[in-house]
């Protein structure tokens, strides 16, 4: 009986640390989200090359990203892990080109990588083309 109580409680304590374990995962990526949706959506979109890998940053950004706004960010599938410090995120994005003053609407397929502890995550795939 004692035999069995150890068990189980070596169970139970396993799976809170497991569920720990992937809440912090979850968490851990939010403020860097955050802070990437706040660059395209209030400041430039050009401010939002800052969270792409430097693997994948163009020497220069587009010169049409200038006349980029964006003014509408949902998150349509929330952050979710898909690989071992990669995360991805689907969200669709609306913006307006002021040069035509068309609005746009298309889906961003983001995946996000930490490579330092996830302590800093930057986007795995290249911005979008804003098409």
């Amino acid at each position: 009986m004692i035999r069995l109580i150890a068990i189980c409680a070596f169970v139970a304590a396993s799976l809170v640390v497991g569920c720990q374990t992937s809440v912090s995962r979850k968490d851990a990526i939010k403020p860097s989200l955050q802070t990437y949706e706040q660059a395209l959506r209030w400041e430039r979109p050009r401010e939002a090359y800052r969270f792409v890998h430097p693997d994948l940053q163009p020497a220069y950004p587009p010169p049409w990203i200038d006349s980029i706004r964006v003014v509408g960010y949902d998150v349509l599938d929330p952050p979710h892990e898909v690989g071992e410090n990669l995360v991805a995120q689907r969200v669709e994005v609306k913006y307006v080109n002021q040069d035509t003053q068309v609005m746009r609407t298309f889906i961003d397929e983001q995946l996000w990588r930490s490579d330092d502890g996830k302590k800093n995550w930057l986007r795995a795939n290249p911005m979008p083309a804003f098409p």
